[in-house]
Formats: structure tokens, sequence, C-alpha cells
């Protein structure tokens, strides 16, 4: 099993409390700007991460580990967004219907039995001398593995890289390889729209520059099709 996450050491139960125990690990966070020395060492824990046979992850347990694609499905973040869409801009107005469209398509291209983070960003990647490790997997799914990839795709666009450059960051990832180009473009429009409704209904600093990093990668990804 590769070491991807800090290690599980103990699990006890007191006073009603569960504590579960994980190495201490050290590191500082990834560096996703363009040129990094960690983009390639991201990758190649990425690939592992989403490796076949002996040293692939196991396949979480249906009923345990929650659907992704039926979380998504509940949120219905573009068709929300179409009821109070005053915070849209104006290419999202104009292509609100095909936003909306793209992320029905997406939902069965989501759906998948690999165990994903589903929350990667610098702060969760923790790079040592050796080591990449991935941290916080509280909002672990279930997914397809290119997901991930997507997620982070947004953070290097918000690091400066263009959407071209970050797809070509991609190309040598397994789990990207084996996405459809429907899959990738609607993952982004579902992205996009859950980045937006998360601002609309929480608003936090730190959402614009991500907002505008997913908007420039749909709107990339959209001109393709």
């Amino acid at each position: 099993m590769p070491l991807i996450a800090p290690g599980f050491l103990f699990s006890v139960v007191a006073q009603g409390w569960l504590v579960n125990g994980f190495e201490r690990i050290y590191g500082r966070h990834a560096d996703l700007s363009p040129g990094s020395v960690d983009l390639a060492r991201v990758s190649a824990a990425i690939n592992g991460f989403t490796a076949e046979g002996e040293h692939a992850l196991p396949q979480p347990p249906e009923g345990v580990v929650p659907s992704l694609a039926e979380e998504w499905s509940q949120l219905a973040a573009w068709k929300r967004l179409a009821h109070q869409h005053s915070d849209l801009d104006r290419w999202e107005r104009y292509h609100l219907h095909e936003l909306i469209a793209w992320e029905s398509l997406a939902l069965p291209l989501i759906e998948g039995t690999a165990l994903c983070h589903t929350s990667l960003h610098p702060h969760n990647i923790l790079v040592g001398e050796t080591t990449v490790r991935l941290v916080d997997w509280a909002r672990s799914r279930r997914a397809a593995p290119f997901v991930d990839v997507a997620i982070l795709i947004i953070e290097l666009i918000a690091a400066g890289h263009t959407p071209e450059q970050a797809e070509g960051w991609a190309a040598d990832l397994r789990s990207w390889q084996e996405a459809s180009t429907n899959a990738v473009t609607g993952c982004a429009v579902m992205l996009l729209g859950i980045r937006r409704y998360r601002h609309h209904t929480h608003p936090r600093p730190h959402h614009a520059r991500l907002i505008d990093a997913a908007r420039a990668w749909v709107r990339h990804r959209m001109s393709t099709h």
C-alpha cells in the first residue's frame, strides 16, 4: 500500500470520544507555481496514489465512504444558482443553460469506486525531503480517480499557470489519460458551480481567486467543444 498519507498508529475510545493517532510527519506546503520543483514530485505522488495492482489503495466499501456523484447530484449547484443568479458574471449568465446541461452530463462520468481525496490544495500536500504526503482526508469520497486531478488543475491555475499549462502538467497522469473529454469538461463545470454556490452561501476571502481560476478553465474547456 503506498505511503500517500500519514501512517495510522492507534485508535481508542475514551469517555465517548473516538481518538485516532497518526504518525507525525514533517514537511512544507507544496508550491504549485510555474517552474516549481514540487510539480514533478506531486505528479509522481498522484500517479502512485492511483496505481493499479499490488500498490493500489484498497477500494473503499460502499456505504462507508460516501459517493461524490451522489453528493454533487443532491447539491445541483448550477440549477440552484439559476434561481439566484444575480451573483453570476456576464459570461456565466450567457452560458447558464449550457452549464446546467454539462452539470447533468457529468454526474455519471464522475461516478467511480476509487478513493478520492476531493480536497487537494497546497495546505493538504506536505512535501518532505523524500516524501509527498496528502493530509486531511475528512472529505474523501468514492469517485472516478481523475476528479482529484481536476481539483488540482484549478489550484495550478490559481497559482499562476494557464489552463493549457495546467492540463499539460496533468497529461502524464494515468487517471487523467483514462478520462474522456466530456468527463473532464463536465467535472470542470461542476467544480466551478460548486465553488460559486459555496461562495454565494458562505463567502470567504480566498474563494475569489479559486472561482476565477475555475472559470478560466471552464471557458477554455467549453471553447474547444
